[in-house]
């Protein structure tokens, strides 16, 4: 929390929200992919999870390592490797 509030400038109490919200957002996202695991079954969520984890992977192939990777092998190289996090 203190690193928190010193990098983003936030009151105790706006960190706490923050903090909040972000578990928040977590257990959304549970209830939504546990109901969707519900339906369409155990077995094709893992496959699918790894599926996407896989493309996530092999999209940030041509992305390469170094300081805000400046030097990126693909157009966008940055910008692909901050999208595929959420992967």
């Amino acid at each position: 929390m203190p690193l928190l509030r010193g990098e983003l400038g936030l009151s105790l109490v706006q960190a706490g929200w923050v903090s909040a919200m972000l578990c928040t957002l977590a257990v959304v996202a549970a209830l939504g992919f546990g109901l969707l695991a519900g339906r369409l079954g155990a077995l094709r969520m893992v496959m699918g999870g790894l599926g996407v984890s896989a493309l996530a992977w092999l999209a940030t192939l041509g992305v390469q390592a170094g300081p805000l990777s400046a030097g990126a092998a693909w157009p966008g190289g940055f910008a692909l490797l901050m999208a595929s996090r959420f992967f």
